[in-house]
């Protein structure tokens, strides 16, 4: 038996090579407790409005990481294309991702707020809105065109404008979201 499990090793060897054997021993020996863990990825969102262009939005992932991860997901899915910014508000906002385009939809998934109190509703900011109640934050978001501070610890902060702002500005009720494209880095 010995025999059989010295020439199974020799084999192995011989078809992974010495760096294959080197970074598998690496990875065993590198299991004690002062290891770093990996560091996150950043994650960004491209929402493209038709005839209009595309807003890019660094996520905040680590700070709201599963209303952020909910709404990549409904992204990645297709979910939001298609659909209106249905509401432009007095308050400065925009806002879209109800399926029924007018504020009464939701994706069918209904998640609890995720508040960062060091992260405030200003221009740029893309924010999940919660339906009313607590626990009833799901696809629906808005966009802030202005300061709106009255949202600060009501409203779960997933993201910050970093490009396209000339956009935002040019956002129409019922301008239509071509896409939202996911990018990781």
């Amino acid at each position: 038996m010995k025999k059989a499990f010295s020439i199974i090793q020799t084999i192995i060897l011989m078809v992974v090579g010495v760096v294959g054997v080197t970074g598998v021993v690496g990875v065993t020996a590198c299991g004690s407790a002062e290891q770093k863990p990996e560091t996150s990825k950043k994650l960004y969102a491209g929402i493209e409005i038709v005839e209009r262009g595309i807003m890019w939005f660094e996520l905040y992932s680590d700070k709201a990481p599963n209303v952020t991860a909910h709404f990549v997901k409904l992204a990645n899915d297709g979910f939001y294309d298609g659909l209106l910014f249905w509401r432009i508000s007095d308050l400065g906002t925009v806002q879209s991702g109800c399926p029924n385009n007018d504020g009464t939809g939701h994706s069918g998934k209904l998640l609890k707020e995720e508040i960062d109190t060091s992260l405030h509703h200003v221009r740029g900011t893309l924010s999940m809105i919660r339906m009313g109640s607590p626990w009833t934050t799901s696809s629906q978001f808005i966009i802030c065109k202005e300061e709106a501070e009255g949202f600060d610890g009501y409203y779960t902060v997933i993201g910050k404008l970093i490009r396209g702002d000339e956009i935002l500005d040019e956002i129409e009720k019922d301008d239509k979201i071509k896409t939202i494209t996911i990018q990781e880095e």
